[in-house]
């Protein structure tokens, strides 16, 4: 298995005067950023926040240290809430939070606090691929299965692409997925497959990435990709796109997916715009 590009979206609390008020270097010369990544350690938004803190570092004037501290309740939720409300307003703190705020915020998700509009987003590292894996021995063979079968699946909650995947699918779509919460992050509920409790999930592919060997042994199948882009990584999975029977249910499926759309379709919509 070939993983894509880590995916995370980096965001800023917002700057006090204090900050421009000196040189940035003064500023930031012997001082600490604390960078909060929203899920647990292992996940793709905490190795990609690992990555860029490692190198930060040497491009910020004043060259401060910087710590990662992970706060992983309510998929990244928290500390989305705590960078907004709590944080040090001075430019020390940044947050790795799921890239699904934006969308969360316009939907009215009742647990988030944080008004994306207060926050300075610095950037992503990727367009990730999202996908529904299944255990090999899952009673749904393909996408059209779901419109009929059961499939329960594990999520570590709401906010998180486990969850508005199967989420959005159900209601849009009519198919049947029956959630599961409370697993800390894809790679555990990746084994939770394993081990019978749960019979599948919706991630971005690149979370499975140590679960190669499950694949090639079976144990796990991609069901289908929940992007209309091509994936090279897996040519043969079907995109659950085609489920849709109308060009409405498309274009919702579109904006709550926005956040993470792929270069390839960002310039198809731009080319027909």
């Amino acid at each position: 298995m070939t993983g894509r590009k880590l995916a995370t979206a980096f965001f800023v609390a917002l700057s006090c005067a204090s900050a421009h008020a000196q040189t940035e270097a003064d500023f930031y010369k012997g001082k600490q950023i604390r960078m909060i990544v929203g899920f647990s350690p292992g996940n793709d938004y905490d190795i990609g926040a690992r990555m860029l803190a490692k190198y930060l570092t040497k491009h910020i004037p004043g060259n401060p240290a910087i710590i990662v501290q992970n706060m992983p309740q309510a998929a990244s939720i928290v500390a989305a809430n705590y960078i907004a409300t709590q944080a040090p307003r001075d430019g020390t703190v940044i947050g790795a939070l799921t890239r699904n705020i934006a969308s969360q915020a316009l939907l009215g998700l009742s647990n988030l606090e944080a008004d994306p509009r207060r926050l300075v987003w610095l950037g992503g590292t990727s367009f990730p691929g999202r996908v529904c894996v299944v255990a090999g021995a899952a009673p749904v063979k393909t996408p059209a299965d779901m419109l009929t079968k059961e499939l329960i699946v594990g999520s570590n909650g709401a906010g998180n692409s486990t969850s508005i995947l199967p989420t959005v699918f159900n209601h849009v779509l009519g198919m049947k997925f029956r959630l599961v919460e409370g697993y800390k992050g894809t790679p555990e509920i990746a084994l939770a497959i394993e081990r019978g409790e749960v019979e599948g999930v919706c991630s971005s592919y690149a979370q499975f990435r140590s679960f190669e060997q499950s694949f090639h042994a079976g144990k796990l199948r991609v069901l289908f990709r929940a992007e209309e882009a091509f994936m090279a990584e897996i040519p043969d999975a079907p995109s659950v796109y085609d489920l849709a029977r109308t060009e409405e249910q498309k274009k919702f499926m579109r904006f709550v997916f926005s956040s993470a759309r792929s270069e390839e379709h960002t310039s198809e919509l731009q080319s027909h715009s």
